[in-house]
């Protein structure tokens, strides 16, 4: 499969970041003919925890990648050479293909107590938009969500605040999208990189395991979670963006700072 797109034919729609690529744009395209079966398996433990398969011109998802059971990529490593999408917003797409994927959930009141959560160990100044670290040891919730009419990072009760942390931290994130009608991901990348239309497939994590590419819609009920846990080792300015096509241009995007 191949992701086709077009820089000229996005447009940005009334959401912020509803794309629109085109008939052909975003699409998943079958190569070779009429139709093309692709599949792959992971196995930890010893046994076998996800299989995806598309067939032809309809969709037939046995695994819905999510959870301690999803794929490499989606946690950070190499992405495959294609994308699911259609004439819409990949966004959209990509969130109600996976949003009864498996793998940790956690309820609407927690979610929305997460993204208010003021982390141990950190001082905020709301002013500054800032949420600063003095430990090494750095827990943080990160919740994708929409406020007002735009979707955006909530981070201690703040929309895409600057966080610093010291050289050597050890940062567990844990990444909710509570967005009932999209698609989001969290990935921390070079700073600049969050200016790609398509960073899912251009931007790579500035640390190993700095990523979670997306996770599909939420509930009324339940939003899918994924914690990730990676060491800041390097002194520098970086980008936590959401890696979904068009987000992170329309403004879901925070600066990460290793001091």
């Amino acid at each position: 499969m191949a992701y086709i797109g077009q820089k000229g034919g996005i447009a940005m729609e009334s959401r912020g970041k509803r794309l629109a690529l085109g008939t052909a744009a975003a699409a998943i395209a079958i190569v070779g003919g009429a139709a093309l079966a692709q599949s792959w398996n992971r196995q930890a433990a010893g046994q076998a925890h996800a299989s995806f398969v598309t067939q032809g011109s309809g969709e037939s998802y046995g695994y819905m990648m999510g959870g301690s059971a999803a794929p490499g990529w989606e946690q950070g490593g190499s992405l495959p050479g294609y994308m699911m999408g259609g004439s819409g917003s990949p966004g959209e797409i990509m969130g109600r293909q996976f949003a009864n994927g498996p793998g940790p959930r956690i309820s609407s009141s927690a979610a929305s107590t997460a993204a208010q959560a003021v982390p141990s160990g950190a001082r905020i100044d709301r002013a500054r938009r800032t949420v600063t670290f003095s430990t090494t040891q750095v827990h943080l919730n990160v919740v994708a969500t929409m406020t007002g009419s735009t979707d955006g990072f909530e981070v201690a009760g703040m929309s895409n605040p600057s966080i610093v942390v010291p050289r050597n931290s050890t940062l567990e994130i844990s990444f909710v999208n509570a967005d009932q009608d999209m698609a989001h991901g969290l990935a921390i990348v070079p700073q600049g990189a969050g200016n790609s239309e398509v960073p899912m497939m251009t931007a790579g994590p500035a640390f190993t395991g700095a990523a979670v590419w997306f996770l599909g819609d939420a509930t009324a009920s339940s939003a899918p979670e994924q914690t990730i846990s990676f060491s800041a080792d390097h002194v520098g300015t970086y980008q936590y963006i959401c890696p979904v096509p068009g987000h992170a241009l329309a403004g879901m995007q925070g600066e990460l700072i290793v001091s």
